[in-house]
């Protein structure tokens, strides 16, 4: 079993050459979503939007994260994150340019 950071410096050397392309490839990322974890935290909140499939997640979040301040996003996170020059990588575009990639 790999350690911690081991696995870590795997992972954001994929998304380093993945961002590094010409097109981001959604595929190098790895993550998968819970849908009915997602949609019942959501309703627990008040979510007055639609119920997340695997159809409508993505523009979904891509229409909400298009409307925040990104500095305060940065900010917000920026404790969370060992190294800090791994925050360059953490940009408006690169996320956006990932939920609306086809899979």
């Amino acid at each position: 079993m790999k350690a911690k950071n081991e696995f870590h410096r795997g992972n954001l050397s994929k998304m380093i050459n993945c961002c590094n392309e010409t097109k981001i490839r959604s595929d190098l990322i790895p993550f998968a979503i819970n849908l009915p974890l997602l949609n019942q935290a959501l309703s627990r909140t008040g979510w007055t939007g639609p119920e997340m499939t695997a159809d409508n997640w993505k523009p979904t979040l891509a229409s909400i994260l298009s409307g925040y301040d990104w500095d305060k996003v940065i900010a917000d996170v920026r404790p969370f994150f060992e190294k800090q020059t791994d925050l360059d990588l953490l940009t408006k575009d690169n996320l956006l340019g990932l939920l609306r990639s086809q899979t």
